[in-house]
């Protein structure tokens, strides 16, 4: 089964998407309510306040410039007044012209624009400027004159031609305490000027009269502030003032909040969010139409692996049911393999003991005869009323019914067959059961037979699987020193003992002959011996490399020190836990 993949038309597009836009046109004229209601008046509010801040810091900066300017002149007449040699000032007809070159000299290391001389009336008698009579109205130099004389200092602002400012200081000078004539700095108010008409905002300085003596504007100057457009306050506008008490001005600067430029960003600010909006919505209609296509083809090609899946499943039913019966049979084979097993070790035990049964009727009858002699001994004992001799005899075979006791106990043990569970092992006990059976073959054969292991070597597993493993290695060993090619003038087989952090060692080794190195890769398989013929079934080593195997631990072979063989087990050391 298969859907049509024909192309989407307009249509269908706009039914799917008509919500989604309808979104997108109402996010947009929110955002715009939203920027055009807060938007602006945060971005007016700041504006207002940046440019207060500018405001009141270019009218300060402009009132020190001011100020500075005119505090280089403000003491200097007082200063000239109180010192030097004055008589070489004051004009006469004999020393005019000397007078109006050291005021012109005085005019040009000061800095001023004008130094004057003038009487008590207000007249100009010497001038470092040679126009300056036609420059100043009487005016201002009655006043300039007018205050030295009431113990003031002289000041008095005043305009020239061309709206240039002035700014004029004056005082009396004293001969013998007799007024002789007035001293005046006139100051150029240019510089100043200059710097207020780079300064951004409208600055203005007003008199006492409300009218303008200094501006950014030079045409202001001279005007009344009230019919001075400029100087309306109005929301457009930010103004600031400073009294000036010294001169008795008012500065005042001024400047323009352009609302305009808020406007325009608040436009485009509103512009961009729409794109935006407009964007991501387009990016999301066309996610969407392409997740739909996709989903369109695998909704196709789930139902055509639908009809592949049901042959399928037949099929995996049919093997999974054979698969099922195949499993039940390995588990059944796998059981039968270990019920095998368990039995091969079982025989294999009964084989070892088996080939220690002469000598182990030796241990049994040498106990036997030994216990009759005592038998014996202790009637005739009794016959003569010899008690305590009686008694001792009858001990002695209380001994050795003691250790035929401990000899059935150890071998009904190493024949029972072997459970499962595991425990704390005691290996000392163990390496101790396994010496005692082997000990009449030790005997016999006047092998030296010891071992290091401690009373307190302990291990988790299965004790009777674990003396197996000993007594096997121990037969080995015992086999290797009686079957050495070399003569042996004494026989040994060790057993050492060492614990690790992660294991417990321990290794079985012998003064025989040694494992060939041919064979040493094959020993551990089932069935090979290197014995003679009837000697052994070759299960010894494979059996023991199982058990240790189902212990977690691993078996290794080196030659040993005493020249022969040395197989050491290494069991997990988990006597911590």
């Amino acid at each position: 089964m298969k859907l049509s993949t024909t192309p989407k038309t307009k249509p269908q597009y706009w039914s799917r998407h008509s919500k989604s836009w309808l979104m997108a046109v109402a996010l947009c004229m929110l955002s715009i309510l939203i920027i055009l209601q807060f938007g602006y008046a945060r971005a007016l509010a700041r504006l207002t306040i940046a440019t207060e801040q500018d405001v009141n810091h270019q009218l300060e900066l402009q009132v020190q410039i001011l100020e500075s300017h005119l505090e280089k002149f403000r003491l200097l007449p007082v200063l000239m007044g109180q010192h030097g040699d004055k008589t070489k000032w004051i004009p006469s007809s004999s020393n005019l012209t000397q007078t109006e070159s050291w005021l012109r000299q005085l005019n040009y290391i000061s800095g001023a624009f004008d130094t004057l001389i003038l009487n008590e009336q207000g007249h100009i008698l010497a001038s470092a400027q040679s126009l300056s009579r036609s420059m100043y109205s009487e005016n201002v130099l009655k006043q300039l004159a007018s205050s030295p004389l009431e113990a003031k200092l002289g000041r008095q602002h005043l305009t020239i031609e061309d709206n240039q400012s002035l700014y004029g200081f004056s005082s009396l000078y004293r001969l013998n305490n007799y007024p002789e004539s007035i001293l005046v700095f006139m100051v150029n108010l240019e510089p100043v000027a200059q710097s207020w008409a780079i300064a951004t905002a409208n600055l203005i300085a007003t008199d006492s009269n409300n009218q303008i003596v200094m501006a950014s504007d030079q045409q202001l100057i001279g005007k009344k502030l009230l019919k001075t457009e400029q100087l309306k306050e109005t929301n457009h506008h930010v103004i600031s003032h400073i009294d000036l008490h010294t001169l008795g001005w008012t500065v005042s600067a001024q400047s323009y909040i352009d609302k305009q430029s808020i406007i325009r960003f608040t436009l485009l600010s509103s512009l961009l969010i729409c794109f935006i909006i407009i964007g991501i919505f387009t990016l999301i209609t066309k996610r969407r139409e392409k997740l739909l296509l996709i989903q369109q083809k695998e909704i196709q090609h789930a139902q055509e692996l639908e009809h592949e899946i049901d042959v399928r499943t037949a099929e995996l039913r049919n093997t999974n049911e054979r698969l099922r019966k195949e499993v039940s049979e390995r588990i059944l084979t796998e059981q039968q393999l270990k019920t095998t097993q368990q039995e091969l070790i079982h025989s294999a035990k009964l084989a070892a003991i088996g080939q220690m049964s002469t000598n182990l009727s030796h241990e049994y009858n040498q106990p036997l005869a030994t216990m009759r002699t005592y038998a014996e001994n202790g009637l005739k004992f009794l016959r003569l009323n010899k008690y305590e001799q009686a008694m001792d005899n009858f001990e002695r075979i209380i001994q050795q019914t003691a250790r035929l006791g401990d000899l059935s106990k150890t071998l009904m043990s190493f024949a029972r067959k072997p459970s499962e569970k595991q425990s704390i092992v005691n290996m000392y006990a163990c390496v101790e059961e396994a010496f005692m059976l082997v000990q009449p073959r030790v005997k016999s054969k006047k092998i030296i037979l010891k071992h290091q292991v401690p009373k307190t070597a302990k291990v988790y597993g299965n004790a009777i699987q674990l003396s197996q493993v000993m007594l096997n290695l121990l037969s080995n060993a015992i086999d290797a020193v009686t079957d050495a090619q070399h003569h042996l003038s004494s026989p040994q087989v060790l057993v050492s003992f060492q614990i690790t952090e992660a294991y417990i060692d321990i290794s079985v080794e012998d003064s025989g002959d040694g494992i060939d190195s041919a064979n040493r890769d094959s020993i551990f398989e089932p069935f090979f011996t290197s014995k003679k013929s009837g000697a052994g079934l070759g299960l010894g080593l494979s059996i023991v490399k199982d058990i240790i195997k189902s212990h977690g631990g691993k078996i290794v072979t080196r030659q040993s020190q005493l020249g022969g063989a040395c197989f050491t087990i290494s069991l997990p050391n988990n006597n911590h836990n």
